[in-house]
């Protein structure tokens, strides 16, 4: 098992947003044996309640598509907006930052996006090129296959981690 170094931590965090309860029980069991902090929500309503207060960001997002009260596409286009925006009032900052000749601080750097994973039975062309137009990073083919998802998910960590070293220097 390879060690992830990532915000300062080991562990990958994960968030599983899902209806189906058993999906959820599943998900969750297989990544924590594999050392990954997760969250999860039933519904996108829970999913965004935990992306606005969640004290630490997560490395993935592992999205159902069809998830009760916001749907994937919702919620990625809400985080790929707000993200937007954040980074326009960072960018403000930095060139008000540079007229006065003073440095921006570390802690006003901005936290890279997740990754994000949309769970579906839903894989026409049509529906990946949707997909992909919000943001989405990739797709998990339903029903799930273990195998499959622990691969996908590991290399969306892997990637997020080499984001986050290229940033970093």
């Amino acid at each position: 098992r390879s060690q992830h170094r990532y915000r300062g931590t080991k562990r990958p965090r994960l968030l599983v947003a899902d209806g189906d309860k058993q999906t959820i029980l599943t998900i969750t069991r297989h990544f924590r044996a594999n050392n990954y902090v997760i969250r999860t929500a039933s519904n996108g309503e829970e999913c965004l309640d935990i992306l606005q207060t969640s004290s630490a960001p997560f490395d993935v997002l592992l999205l159902a598509k069809g998830l009760p009260t916001s749907d994937a596409i919702e919620i990625t286009k809400w985080l790929r907006c707000r993200y937007s925006e954040e980074k326009e009032k960072r960018d403000q900052m930095e060139k008000a930052c540079e007229k006065r000749r003073t440095k921006r601080k570390d802690s006003d750097s901005l936290p890279l996006l997740p990754q994000i994973l949309v769970m579906t039975s839903e894989l026409t062309p049509l529906d990946l090129r949707s997909y992909v137009s919000v943001g989405i990073d990739g797709c998990i083919r339903k029903p799930l296959e273990l195998k499959q998802l622990t691969k996908t998910v590991t290399d969306a960590v892997e990637y997020q981690a080499k984001r986050l070293d290229a940033e970093e220097s």
